[in-house]
Protein backbone atom coordinates (compact mmCIF):
# COMPACT_ATOMS: atom_id res chain seq x y z
CA UNK A 1 0.00 0.00 0.00
CA UNK A 2 1.38 3.40 -0.95
CA UNK A 3 1.20 5.74 2.02
CA UNK A 4 -0.11 9.23 1.21
CA UNK A 5 0.64 11.20 4.36
CA UNK A 6 -1.82 13.92 3.29
CA UNK A 7 -4.66 11.41 3.77
CA UNK A 8 -5.70 9.67 6.98
CA UNK A 9 -5.02 5.95 7.30
CA UNK A 10 -8.77 5.28 7.50
CA UNK A 11 -9.45 7.16 4.27
CA UNK A 12 -6.68 5.28 2.46
CA UNK A 13 -8.02 1.95 3.69
CA UNK A 14 -11.71 2.75 2.90
CA UNK A 15 -12.26 2.39 6.64
CA UNK A 16 -14.26 5.32 8.11
CA UNK A 17 -13.92 3.96 11.65
CA UNK A 18 -10.19 3.19 11.30
CA UNK A 19 -11.07 -0.24 12.70
CA UNK A 20 -8.56 -2.94 13.40
CA UNK A 21 -8.85 -6.13 11.32
CA UNK A 22 -11.13 -8.78 12.76
CA UNK A 23 -14.26 -10.87 12.38
CA UNK A 24 -16.56 -7.96 11.53
CA UNK A 25 -14.23 -6.80 8.78
CA UNK A 26 -13.90 -10.31 7.37
CA UNK A 27 -17.70 -10.53 7.16
CA UNK A 28 -17.56 -7.51 4.83
CA UNK A 29 -14.64 -8.82 2.76
CA UNK A 30 -11.64 -7.20 4.45
CA UNK A 31 -8.79 -9.64 3.84
CA UNK A 32 -5.76 -7.50 4.60
CA UNK A 33 -4.67 -4.62 6.78
CA UNK A 34 -2.12 -1.84 6.97
CA UNK A 35 0.19 -1.47 9.97
CA UNK A 36 1.34 2.06 10.74
CA UNK A 37 4.79 2.88 12.10
CA UNK A 38 3.31 3.20 15.59
CA UNK A 39 2.01 -0.38 15.38
CA UNK A 40 -1.67 0.47 14.94
CA UNK A 41 -3.48 -1.65 12.38
CA UNK A 42 -6.23 -0.60 10.00
CA UNK A 43 -8.38 -3.08 8.09
CA UNK A 44 -8.45 -2.43 4.34
CA UNK A 45 -11.82 -2.54 2.58
CA UNK A 46 -12.72 -2.74 -1.10
CA UNK A 47 -14.89 0.40 -0.90
CA UNK A 48 -15.88 2.92 1.79
CA UNK A 49 -19.33 1.27 1.75
CA UNK A 50 -17.76 -2.00 2.92
CA UNK A 51 -15.96 -0.14 5.71
CA UNK A 52 -19.11 1.74 6.76
CA UNK A 53 -21.15 -1.48 6.74
CA UNK A 54 -18.56 -3.09 9.02
CA UNK A 55 -18.70 -0.16 11.41
CA UNK A 56 -22.51 -0.35 11.52
CA UNK A 57 -22.30 -4.10 12.16
CA UNK A 58 -19.93 -3.39 15.05
CA UNK A 59 -22.29 -0.70 16.43
CA UNK A 60 -25.40 -2.88 16.13
CA UNK A 61 -23.61 -5.73 17.85
CA UNK A 62 -23.89 -3.49 20.93
CA UNK A 63 -27.65 -2.91 20.70
CA UNK A 64 -29.14 -2.14 24.08
CA UNK A 65 -26.10 -0.28 25.41
CA UNK A 66 -26.14 3.47 25.77
CA UNK A 67 -23.88 5.40 23.43
CA UNK A 68 -21.74 6.36 26.43
CA UNK A 69 -21.34 2.70 27.47
CA UNK A 70 -20.41 1.79 23.91
CA UNK A 71 -17.76 4.50 23.69
CA UNK A 72 -16.39 4.46 27.23
CA UNK A 73 -17.15 0.90 28.24
CA UNK A 74 -13.59 0.15 29.31
CA UNK A 75 -14.44 0.46 33.01
CA UNK A 76 -17.80 -1.28 33.01
CA UNK A 77 -17.68 -3.68 30.08
CA UNK A 78 -15.18 -6.22 28.79
CA UNK A 79 -12.78 -4.54 26.38
CA UNK A 80 -14.25 -6.34 23.38
CA UNK A 81 -17.68 -4.83 24.06
CA UNK A 82 -16.61 -1.18 23.94
CA UNK A 83 -15.39 0.61 20.86
CA UNK A 84 -12.29 2.27 22.19
CA UNK A 85 -11.74 1.69 25.87
CA UNK A 86 -12.80 5.29 26.27
CA UNK A 87 -9.95 7.70 26.92
CA UNK A 88 -9.07 8.60 23.33
CA UNK A 89 -12.65 9.28 22.38
CA UNK A 90 -13.20 11.67 25.27
CA UNK A 91 -9.99 13.49 24.30
CA UNK A 92 -10.86 13.46 20.60
CA UNK A 93 -14.21 15.10 21.24
CA UNK A 94 -16.34 12.15 20.16
CA UNK A 95 -19.19 12.92 22.56
CA UNK A 96 -19.05 16.59 21.54
CA UNK A 97 -19.23 15.52 17.89
CA UNK A 98 -22.22 13.30 18.66
CA UNK A 99 -24.02 16.10 20.51
CA UNK A 100 -23.53 18.41 17.53
CA UNK A 101 -25.30 15.70 15.49
CA UNK A 102 -28.22 15.45 17.93
CA UNK A 103 -27.10 12.28 19.72
CA UNK A 104 -26.77 12.14 23.51
CA UNK A 105 -24.64 9.73 25.53
CA UNK A 106 -27.66 8.23 27.28
CA UNK A 107 -29.37 7.22 24.02
CA UNK A 108 -29.75 3.48 23.55
CA UNK A 109 -28.08 1.99 20.47
CA UNK A 110 -30.80 0.85 18.10
CA UNK A 111 -31.32 0.18 14.44
CA UNK A 112 -32.40 3.61 13.28
CA UNK A 113 -30.89 4.61 9.97
CA UNK A 114 -30.40 8.32 10.72
CA UNK A 115 -28.90 7.46 14.13
CA UNK A 116 -26.48 5.00 12.49
CA UNK A 117 -25.49 7.51 9.81
CA UNK A 118 -24.64 10.09 12.48
CA UNK A 119 -22.66 7.56 14.55
CA UNK A 120 -20.61 6.56 11.50
CA UNK A 121 -19.95 10.21 10.67
CA UNK A 122 -18.90 10.99 14.25
CA UNK A 123 -16.50 8.01 14.19
CA UNK A 124 -15.03 9.15 10.89
CA UNK A 125 -14.61 12.74 12.08
CA UNK A 126 -12.92 11.76 15.35
CA UNK A 127 -10.56 9.40 13.54
CA UNK A 128 -9.46 12.28 11.29
CA UNK A 129 -11.10 10.80 8.21
CA UNK A 130 -12.88 12.79 5.52
CA UNK A 131 -15.54 10.16 4.85
CA UNK A 132 -19.10 11.45 5.26
CA UNK A 133 -21.94 8.93 5.00
CA UNK A 134 -24.87 10.56 3.22
CA UNK A 135 -28.44 9.28 3.18
CA UNK A 136 -28.01 8.55 -0.52
CA UNK A 137 -24.78 6.53 -0.07
CA UNK A 138 -26.37 4.76 2.90
CA UNK A 139 -28.54 2.85 0.40
CA UNK A 140 -25.37 1.18 -0.93
CA UNK A 141 -24.27 0.40 2.62
CA UNK A 142 -27.74 -0.99 3.40
CA UNK A 143 -27.51 -3.40 0.47
CA UNK A 144 -24.25 -4.78 1.87
CA UNK A 145 -25.74 -5.02 5.36
CA UNK A 146 -28.81 -6.86 4.11
CA UNK A 147 -26.60 -9.34 2.25
CA UNK A 148 -23.94 -9.97 4.92
CA UNK A 149 -25.03 -8.71 8.35
CA UNK A 150 -25.92 -10.98 11.22
CA UNK A 151 -27.72 -8.18 13.12
CA UNK A 152 -29.06 -5.65 10.58
CA UNK A 153 -32.61 -6.46 9.48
Amino acid sequence: MIRDYAMSMGDQCNNPGSMYPGRFGRRFLSREHYTAQNGHKCAIFKTPAHGAATLIELILNRKGLTVHEYINGGDTLPANRSYSGGANYVKNGYMKSLKSRGIEGDQIIAQDDEFLIQLVNAHSFCEGNNFELTARYFKTVQALLKARSKVYR
